[in-house]
């Protein structure tokens, strides 16, 4: 009896263990089919879900109500290589067959914190009515670009009150992780046909008044979020859109003022370097105030040496804060490109952009951020072509 019980139990384990090596060799198939190829699918198209709330102490919790898209879900079904986007910037990318990839959430801040130790995910990107507790802005007594001084805080507190601040939006993708594209405006987007790839991302980022009717093919018809100051906010009617928020840099005390005549609907006074928007047919709601602090930052991981940071640099450090994954497309001059897509003009490298700016040392840094998988992808090529080539050149003089 005991002995019919003992092979019993013998015959219980044996069924145990063969349950578990099967458990195991599922598993490890189940593992390497992932690492295979994968069909992704990308709605292409931001969800804004708007909710009724305080205004919190998060950096994405300051924005203002939007109304929900009304373009129509374009899908993006494609054949793509699962791989480690710290691993993927130095390989062979052909714009005309890339897509937005896989995203991992809070990828490009692990990332950015290895090169840049003093990096702050958590600093608020945009002015709210809580911006006095925060216990950052008017430290210094020179006021804007880099903060505010006094007097623009006061003035602030009156700008502040023609903006809405009890609704928040958030854009996300199906996922909840944010793809990011941030889109120049260099001749290297003409001829590429991205426009549809420029689509499929979750937030795509755009500058100054650079227009998108007429271009789409190239350039796609989305825009999210377009960084501009009062001399760049000429835009043409048909580019204005409900779907997008305005984000204001400032880099000066007028620039203040523009924004509440804009606001309040009169003429505009103070003096500006070249015309400014008269008008802005733009809800308020769709209005933001950069923070200051991003422009401060920017100029300080750059080591800009008392340059201003150009809007391009501004709307990166943006995403680099906001977004889980960041790629480039439009980006780089040289003599064989247009300076602009919407203009036919060549100045044989970097556009003439007075002494306020330092376009060599902020393509460097891009290019080092390509380097070391913090951006993800030059879509474009330009910068990533350079970065090949800066490799290129390392690796003969170490051989």
């Amino acid at each position: 009896m005991m002995h019919w019980g003992k092979t019993k139990l013998q015959k219980l384990l044996l069924i145990l263990v063969g349950i578990w090596i099967l458990w195991l060799l599922c598993e490890q198939t189940l593992h390497w089919y992932r690492k295979g190829r994968i069909k992704l699918k990308d709605t292409g198209r931001p969800v804004h879900s708007v909710v009724q709330t305080d205004i919190h102490e998060s950096v994405h919790s300051s924005f203002p109500p939007l109304p929900i898209h009304k373009e129509s879900t374009v899908h993006l079904t494609v054949e793509k290589e699962t791989k480690d986007p710290a691993t993927s910037t130095l390989d062979n990318n052909r714009t005309e067959a890339y897509s937005p990839g896989t995203c991992i959430k809070g990828f490009v801040q692990r990332k950015f914190r290895e090169s840049m130790p003093r990096f702050d995910p958590d600093m608020h990107l945009f002015i709210t009515n809580n911006f006095r507790k925060w216990g950052v802005l008017g430290k210094y007594s020179k006021g804007l670009p880099f903060d505010f001084s006094h007097s623009n805080l006061f003035r602030l507190n009156t700008l502040l009150k023609l903006l809405p601040t009890t609704w928040r939006p958030v854009i996300k993708s199906d996922s909840g992780c944010r793809r990011c594209l941030v889109l120049g405006n260099s001749g290297a987007l003409l001829d590429k046909g991205l426009g549809r790839v420029i689509d499929g991302y979750d937030v795509v980022i755009r500058m100054n008044d650079a227009p998108v009717k007429g271009y789409e093919s190239d350039v796609g018809s989305r825009t999210d979020f377009r960084f501009f100051y009062p001399e760049s906010s000429t835009l043409n009617q048909a580019d204005l859109d409900s779907g997008t928020y305005y984000v204001v840099v400032m880099y000066k005390s007028n620039d203040l003022n523009w924004l509440q005549a804009v606001l309040t609907k009169v003429k505009p006074t103070g003096q500006f370097w070249k015309g400014v928007a008269q008008k802005l047919d733009i809800d308020p709601a769709q209005f933001l105030i950069l923070n200051p602090q991003v422009l401060h930052v920017a100029a300080r991981d750059v080591r800009l040496q008392g340059r201003w940071p150009t809007t391009g640099l501004i709307a990166t450090t943006f995403a680099l804060h906001y977004c889980d994954v960041v790629d480039l497309a439009g980006f780089g001059y040289g003599s064989s490109i247009f300076n602009h897509y919407y203009e036919r003009d060549k100045t044989g490298g970097l556009p003439a952009g007075g002494t306020q700016h330092n376009g060599t040392v902020e393509k460097e840094y891009l290019i080092r951020l390509l380097d070391e998988g913090v951006i993800s992808h030059d879509l474009t090529g330009v910068y990533k072509n350079s970065s090949k080539t800066r490799f290129s050149r390392m690796e003969k003089s170490t051989s």
